[in-house]
């Protein structure tokens, strides 16, 4: 590929990506968010070595997670992947509410992100200890009881500002150890907002397909397709 044709490819996935992320915006929060700076892809392929297989922090099919360095800064990069993902809507998605839930300390920080690919890459804060496995624990090593308690209550207070901070309840719908990153400080972030969906003032649920890990899905959500603050308090 030649480089004008990289060059004029790059600025059709910028417009592109631009202006559905600025739609997701509008549609949940009225377009009001925090500033969400943007990277090039240059930079992006620069910190991750081209997306190198070694520097993986965690894939789950959908996306990737890559370990980087952007300005002397350790980060973490989030990579989708276009043949899985089942709807576009919901990397924009990702990006709206990762942006809101910056504000709150047990919320994985988004630093930025990057719309010269076909689908945006975020740029979020570096953990030390990065996500829990599937049981909760290290990839390592399992975690004490007492470690698993603070996590489990910093992640309450994650998903109680997630659902009252904003006009309208927003759900995750998609809580599960993979989601939770662990700093240096052992202090836990919740991520992954994309499955997300938003209450309208007024009800008290909505109905939608069911999303989620199996395993960690609400029961009754699952027989009933109905969305409430008890799918993530399950």
């Amino acid at each position: 590929m030649g480089k004008n044709t990289k060059k004029k490819k790059k600025i059709r996935s910028d417009l592109k990506n631009g202006g559905l992320l600025l739609a997701e915006l509008i549609a949940s929060f009225d377009g009001k968010t925090n500033p969400i700076r943007c990277f090039s892809s240059d930079q992006i392929l620069k910190a991750t070595n081209n997306f190198s297989e070694s520097l993986i922090i965690s894939s789950w099919g959908y996306f990737t997670w890559y370990k980087g360095l952007i300005e002397e800064r350790p980060v973490s990069i989030k990579k989708w992947s276009n043949q899985n993902l089942s709807s576009f809507t919901e990397a924009y998605r990702d990006i709206s509410v990762s942006s809101q839930m910056s504000n709150h300390k047990n919320a994985l920080k988004l630093l930025g992100c990057c719309l010269e690919f076909d689908l945006p890459s975020l740029v979020c804060e570096f953990t030390e200890h990065g996500p829990l496995n599937r049981d909760g624990g290290l990839l390592s090593r399992p975690l004490p009881w007492r470690a698993r308690v603070k996590i489990a209550k910093e992640i309450a207070s994650s998903v109680a500002y997630l659902h009252t901070a904003f006009p309208e309840t927003i759900i995750h719908r998609n809580i599960n150890p993979t989601n939770i990153f662990v700093d240096e400080d052992w202090t836990a972030k919740l991520s992954d907002f994309w499955f997300c969906v938003a209450i309208p003032e007024g009800e008290l649920y909505v109905e939608d397909d069911v999303k989620g890990v199996i395993g960690f899905v609400d029961p009754d959500y699952y027989w009933t397709m109905k969305v409430t603050e008890k799918v993530d308090v399950y």
